[in-house]
């Protein structure tokens, strides 16, 4: 999200493209292992992301 838009949703101001933010968090392996304590990393299997991204989220 640009300044611009960020401040003209803060004043209830109707953009040209509505103003979101994405999060990212869930797919920082790093992260994700100090905070669910699941070892999982860059190459890790797909099953072991999954799990550890979903724990990721539902701890935060």
């Amino acid at each position: 999200m640009s300044l611009q838009g960020g401040l003209s949703a803060l004043r209830m101001e109707m953009p040209e493209r509505i103003p979101r933010t994405e999060y990212s968090a869930h797919f920082h392996w790093e992260l994700v292992k100090k905070v669910t304590g699941i070892d999982v990393g860059s190459r890790s299997a797909e099953a072991v992301k999954e799990k550890a991204s979903q724990q990721f989220v539902k701890d935060v």
